[in-house]
């Protein structure tokens, strides 16, 4: 499992919404998904069922484009620092 996907030029890769532009990005994304979600399920206990699945994922997902953009611009809006 790749442990990440380089994306040249990030910054002209994703629309106003934050989705991939170019078709063939979101399949690398998603396949990247498939793959994590498969490494996870060979180390957990118990593998998730689709019930499982579904409810962590409704957890995570904004409920509205309002929410996706207000957590967008609280990322853009942090100061990063560097670690020493």
């Amino acid at each position: 499992m790749p442990l990440v996907l380089p994306i040249a030029q990030a910054w002209k890769a994703f629309d106003e919404q934050g989705k991939p532009i170019d078709p063939t990005l979101t399949e690398q994304l998603r396949a990247l998904g498939r793959e994590v979600a498969r490494g996870s399920c060979q180390f957990a206990l118990t593998p998730p069922t689709k019930a499982d699945a579904a409810a962590a994922e409704a957890a995570i997902l904004p409920e509205s484009d309002a929410e996706a953009k207000k957590g967008a611009n609280a990322v853009q809006g942090r100061a990063f620092t560097k670690r020493r």
